[in-house]
């Protein structure tokens, strides 16, 4: 993660896999960043056998609890381990998913989003290394370290993948929870091609976006032709 190491480890009371993340509290913007992962976690608690409490998501990877750990000065949090990695993982074996993955992606990742936005924040890192699936092809939203509440539906500070940012962040304008959405939409075009769908030269990432998407003469011919082309992939989002 972002604001620390994440560890694979066995819990003693269920013997269920969990991912354990630590932080030492000496690293001040770490500090921060776990402070917002837990702002948005504590809505999201599930106990050690991994059932999922009264009020929680089944689309946001679930907290079981945090601890210090004396030996070391870290703040560690205990939360849900997902087996089947990330949809970056998938991305990166270099396969267009099918259409029935990208709807239930979809699905699934716009629920997580709703339930952050509805609680007045927003993620500001969605990329398909944060869209985790769980042993039955369930995706959850995951790192949090990012996320802030809003003020007046509107964000400004700088921050997260530039990648995955949406036009108005690239152009350092404020910016709402549609930003969230853009990174979900860029991450299904990229899981639909099997590769992002912008050539990047290495070394000009934000430059060369800022070009290609706040810059160029007329995007949407471009966004016009890919809709065409997966149209019936898309229909079945209506279905």
């Amino acid at each position: 993660g972002a604001s620390g190491v994440v560890d694979k480890k066995i819990d003693a009371v269920s013997l269920e896999l969990v991912a354990v993340k630590q932080v030492a509290l000496n690293d001040a913007e770490a500090v921060k960043s776990i402070v917002a992962e837990l702002n948005i976690l504590k809505g999201n608690l599930a106990n050690e056998g991994g059932h999922q409490l009264e009020g929680s998501i089944r689309n946001l990877v679930a907290l079981y609890g945090c601890y210090f750990d004396r030996g070391t000065n870290q703040l560690c949090l205990v939360m849900e381990y997902c087996e089947g990695g990330s949809l970056q993982d998938l991305i990166d074996t270099g396969e267009p998913l099918s259409q029935e993955n990208l709807v239930t992606i979809a699905r699934d990742a716009f629920t997580g989003l709703w339930f952050i936005h509805a609680h007045g924040k927003i993620h500001r890192d969605i990329k398909p290394g944060n869209l985790l699936i769980d042993r039955i092809g369930r995706v959850k939203v995951a790192d949090f370290g990012l996320a802030r509440e809003v003020d007046n539906l509107q964000a400004e500070t700088f921050a997260g993948t530039t990648t995955y940012m949406s036009p108005e962040r690239l152009k350092g304008e404020p910016y709402s929870s549609a930003a969230d959405v853009w990174g979900v939409g860029l991450s299904l075009l990229t899981a639909a091609l099997g590769r992002f769908p912008i050539d990047v030269p290495e070394g000009q990432g934000y430059w060369f976006l800022y070009r290609a998407l706040c810059e160029a003469e007329d995007p949407g011919r471009q966004i016009d032709r890919w809709l065409e082309a997966h149209r019936e992939h898309l229909n079945a989002f209506g279905d």
